[in-house]
């Protein structure tokens, strides 16, 4: 699977009840929950605002999502505002530093689109940009 099993292992039983009472009481109450094995995804409205990216935010924008696991950032910075549009994400130089190499915080796998031609990839880019 080539992510890390934490966010699946959090997703108990529990969790999914806590989830299920969500809103209990209003229309828009949830009761679909379930395990799965697997994590729970974020929608794509809006992701050029979401960063940094996948499940445990370890991938600082877009480009470096679009970019070969090997070659994304092992370290930066999270907790800022400024929103670096080329990229899809923000660029901090200070706050709360992420270390890919610690358990829980990989940013292996999920390495779709990875391939693609250079321009490919901006013109995915340019797309995400307006969901």
């Amino acid at each position: 699977m080539k992510t890390d099993p934490q966010r699946a292992d959090i997703f108990s039983e529990e969790m999914v009840k806590n989830f299920n009472n969500l809103g209990s009481g209003y229309s828009w109450h949830f009761h679909n929950y379930r395990t799965t094995g697997g994590y729970v995804n974020l929608p794509l409205d809006g992701i050029w605002a979401r960063g940094p990216y996948l499940h445990n935010g370890s991938v600082p924008s877009l480009r470096d999502l679009l970019s070969p696991p090997k070659e994304r950032p092992k370290r930066f910075f999270r907790g800022c505002t400024n929103l670096d549009l080329d990229a899809v994400g923000f660029q901090c130089t200070t706050g709360f530093e992420f270390d890919t190499t610690l358990t829980g915080n990989s940013n292996s796998g999920h390495d779709y689109a990875t391939s693609l031609p250079a321009q490919e990839k901006l013109a995915l880019l340019e797309y995400l940009k307006s969901l």
